[in-house]
């Protein structure tokens, strides 16, 4: 489905064109798509402006949507805490008056045995693994890139096995 946009730079119809046709196709563009682009009319530096210009209208679009995952982000937090506290509490009072299920038309509200049971951690709020065996302590390792950058930096690259790339790479800049 494409919704109609406010372009905030001029990008021309054959661009419009790509761009709605890009955004049903998750944004990627195929070989045909980069033919249409390399048949755009004109100069190189205004098709290149133009192609700018779609550039930096769909960054803006995506900036636009982030903001507003944000706001519904926090919206669907406060929503979930407030269903997490309101069900306390009616377990909570359901249980103090030996209530143990309610039943009308509208709903059926019940305390039920959980399917199998959970594990928690009763202790202060780091766990101390010396007191667990290994056996039930997960370990994730991942590659840490700062660190090898910063020891690149300060040219100690003992111990960088052969298999670690650093390069410095290009990127395109709009203004």
């Amino acid at each position: 489905m494409n919704v109609a946009r406010v372009r905030m730079y001029a990008i021309g119809d054959q661009l419009e064109a790509l761009d709605a046709k890009a955004a049903d196709q998750g944004g990627v563009l195929s070989d045909e798509d980069f033919g249409i682009l390399d048949g755009l009319e004109g100069q190189w530096e205004d098709k290149a402006v133009r192609i700018a210009n779609l550039v930096k209208d769909a960054e803006m679009e995506a900036d636009i949507i982030s903001v507003e995952m944000e706001r519904l982000g926090k919206h669907r937090d406060t929503r979930n805490a407030l269903s997490r506290n309101l069900k306390a509490y009616l377990m909570r009072e359901m249980e103090r008056l030996d209530i143990p299920r309610v039943k009308t038309p509208i709903r059926k509200i019940r305390i039920q045995k959980n399917s199998r049971p959970s594990v928690n951690y009763i202790g202060d709020d780091k766990i101390a693994f010396d007191d667990v065996p290994a056996v039930f302590v997960r370990t994730r390792y991942q590659l840490d890139k700062q660190a090898i950058l910063k020891a690149v930096e300060s040219d100690l690259t003992i111990g960088i096995p052969d298999s670690i790339q650093i390069e410095t790479g290009t990127h395109l800049r709009i203004d």
